[in-house]
């Protein structure tokens, strides 16, 4: 099962730090980097994405990316899936 998450490079930074995209399939794991930055006030850890408040007018931009980027992967993992399990199928017969 893929399990998608979201974080702050630097959690505890006074500044904007990156946000992480972490993925983890079978004990292996992927952390690729978001190239958005976001101050780490302006994050809700639970919900892994930016708070949506008026001083943040970018977040709502953020969040829909982060939101891409989770559909991105579990789609691929889907197509990854499903190619696996043809392959599957006309070998075994």
């Amino acid at each position: 099962m893929l399990n998608i998450s979201f974080y702050l490079r630097e959690p505890r930074a006074q500044k904007e730090t990156p946000i992480v995209m972490k993925m983890v399939l079978g004990g292996k794991q992927l952390k690729y980097s978001t190239n958005e930055r976001i101050h780490p006030d302006l994050w809700d850890s639970d919900r892994q994405r930016t708070k949506t408040v008026r001083r943040n007018l970018h977040s709502i931009e953020i969040n829909a990316f982060l939101q891409n980027l989770n559909n991105m992967a579990v789609t691929a993992y889907r197509d990854y899936q499903l190619a696996h399990r043809r392959i599957m199928r006309k070998y075994r017969g």
